[in-house]
């Protein structure tokens, strides 16, 4: 079946004006909270050199890229992670504190193909639909949502 010229590419959506009032509803109350505890935002490009996109994971990362050649000739890739970006921030920029605390927001693209995942059997689920408050995985003593 034809695809119609106005569909998104497979992997990606639009969020429409009501989504994205939620989405930035929750975006600055987390930004409100991690500035709270003395963190600070960073924002990086959305495209880094291939080289510092597998520089950790290797040549094999690159099937998961999105890479390209610029028209300088130029290895590039867009961001899979927002990792391997801070690692470049902090090795660019010797006169940061360190630890640094920073926090970001952004976009990732990674080229995979979706997967079926077999999830573990469990007696009782971690979470359901009319219960989103509360944790009931095993053993465990977290709250959702986080109190701060």
């Amino acid at each position: 079946m034809a695809k119609s010229k106005y569909e998104t590419p497979k992997g990606t959506r639009d969020f429409l004006p009501s989504e994205m009032r939620t989405r930035r509803y929750v975006f600055d109350k987390l930004r409100m909270h991690f500035e709270r505890f003395g963190f600070e935002e960073l924002d990086t490009p959305a495209f880094e050199y291939l080289e510092v996109l597998t520089l950790k994971s290797g040549p094999a990362a690159e099937n998961e890229i999105y890479s390209f050649e610029d028209k300088g000739g130029r290895k590039l890739g867009l961001r899979f992670d927002l990792t391997s970006s801070t690692g470049r921030v902090m090795a660019a920029h010797p006169e940061l504190p360190r630890p640094t605390y920073r926090y970001q927001v952004g976009k990732v693209w990674r080229y995979d193909r979706p997967q079926v995942v077999a999830i573990a059997s469990s007696t009782r689920p971690i979470a359901t639909s009319s219960d989103r408050t509360r944790s009931t995985a095993r053993s465990s003593s977290c709250s959702w949502p986080p109190r701060f």
